[in-house]
């Protein structure tokens, strides 16, 4: 029974060793010559030119990790900006064999740079499934000329087969604090300091709207303000019959009718009590 015992105590040990090897393993390599693999790892997740210009460690807590310091996103410009400090959750062996995969990359401090020209723009993510975090990311949205910066964000975003599947983002728009949580096919916006709610139902090309809004400074008749109803887009056209609008003083329907295609204003059209 008792050689039976050391035998168990030898086995356990022998593994211990052998994990704690593999784990500090990457240790002992200069990870700064697999700069351009490092490159090319995250701009087939983020669909962006990659340029790491500070140093690159291994680091074993809380996951082993590889943490790049000062990093640019983006070839042109106007566009271009910097990360300083990127962390890629890395299994230690794919060092050794030069097999770059990972399931998350976390940015941290700067400013992340998402294109929105359309919709379409969000299907040129990698078909791998991944977890993307941001943590004190100034989000600059580009859209042709324009751009709107969410400051402070804090957010995760789940990729997988081309499309965002989940995300969930805390962050500072024109110093009005919000939150926005993205699930299958819901889309929910909070904001405390407007009293705002929104959620969103998508459902081929039919979206169903709900959303109220209540602030105290406003004229009393905009107070309390509800409206829902179904957005259907379709060849180009946003458009809405009888949806529901309502506040504290009044209420009614409207319709409304946007032809995007053909950058034409909105019109909406109102029957209020």
């Amino acid at each position: 029974m008792l050689k039976f015992s050391k035998k168990k105590v030898l086995i356990t040990g022998f593994f211990f060793l052998v994990l704690i090897i593999y784990i500090l393993s990457p240790l002992i390599l200069n990870l700064n010559h697999l700069k351009s693999n490092l490159e090319m790892l995250i701009e087939t997740n983020v669909n962006k030119k990659v340029s790491i210009n500070g140093n690159i460690h291994y680091r074993l807590f809380p996951l082993p990790s590889i943490v790049i310091e000062d990093m640019e996103l983006g070839d042109d410009i106007e566009t271009k900006s910097r990360i300083e400090s990127t962390i890629i959750i890395i299994r230690p062996h794919y060092l050794f064999i030069k097999t770059f995969k990972t399931k998350e990359i976390t940015f941290k401090n700067g400013q992340f740079p998402i294109q929105i020209n359309n919709f379409k723009d969000l299907n040129s993510f990698n078909n791998l499934k991944i977890k993307i975090k941001f943590e004190n990311i100034n989000i600059k949205l580009l859209r042709n000329d324009k751009n709107i910066i969410i400051s402070n964000a804090n957010s995760s975003i789940y990729i997988k087969n081309y499309y965002i599947t989940k995300l969930k983002l805390e962050g500072i728009y024109e110093e009005i604090p919000f939150i926005l949580n993205f699930k299958k096919n819901q889309i929910q916006i909070k904001s405390k300091a407007l009293n705002l709610k929104t959620k969103i139902i998508l459902n081929k090309g039919i979206n169903n709207v709900t959303l109220s809004y209540d602030d105290k400074l406003l004229l009393p008749g905009l107070q309390n303000i509800l409206i829902k109803g179904d957005f259907i887009e379709k060849n180009g056209l946003i458009f809405s019959k009888n949806s529901e609008l309502s506040s504290k003083l009044f209420n009614g329907n409207f319709n409304f009718n946007f032809d995007y295609k053909n950058r034409k204003n909105p019109v909406i059209n109102f029957k209020l009590k």
